[in-house]
Order: C-alpha cells, then sequence, then structure tokens
C-alpha cells in the first residue's frame, strides 16, 4: 500500500511514517501543501492520502480539491489535533 503523508510536525509525520512502514506500506512524505503536490512523480498512483487539517499556517483541508483531480482512486483520512471540527 502506498500512502501520502501530508503533515507540518515533523516529529509526529516521522513517528506515523515509521509505524505504517513496519506495517509493510510505502510511504511519501510532504510538509506543506506545495511539497505535497510535487513530492508523488505524476501519474504516479496512491492507495491513499492521510492529510493533517492544519498545516502551520495554512489549512490542509484547502488542498482536498486538488488531491482529489490529481488521485482520484486514492482514499483519503484528514487528520487533526482538534477535539472538534466546525461545522461537522
Amino acid at each position: 500500500m502506498k500512502l501520502l503523508l501530508i503533515e507540518d510536525d515533523v516529529s509526529f509525520r516521522e513517528t506515523l511514517a515509521y509505524a505504517l512502514k513496519r506495517r509493510g506500506c510505502e510511504i511519501l512524505q510532504a510538509g506543506d501543501g506545495a511539497e505535497a503536490l510535487t513530492v508523488p512523480a505524476k501519474g504516479e498512483a496512491l492507495d491513499g492520502i492521510l492529510l493533517d487539517m492544519r498545516l502551520g499556517s495554512e489549512d490542509g483541508m484547502s488542498l482536498i480539491p486538488e488531491l482529489k483531480r490529481r488521485f482520484p482512486l486514492s482514499r483519503l483520512i484528514v487528520l487533526t489535533g482538534y477535539g472538534s471540527i466546525p461545522g461537522v
């Protein structure tokens, strides 16, 4: 399973990537939105995307339309450290 992990907290990203690799996943990592759109090679298939809701001052949710356009068959999971998500 090939996953793209988009998370600005380096320590958490590396820890999660390590845990997923131990479970047999191939992990591509990105620390911000711009990197997330360049890390996977053009046309590269992804099984899933793990996206942090907040990437520093950037809104991770704003990446969803472009990620879904580029990887329409990928499952997308939004990560958040917040106790509740407004509007849900």
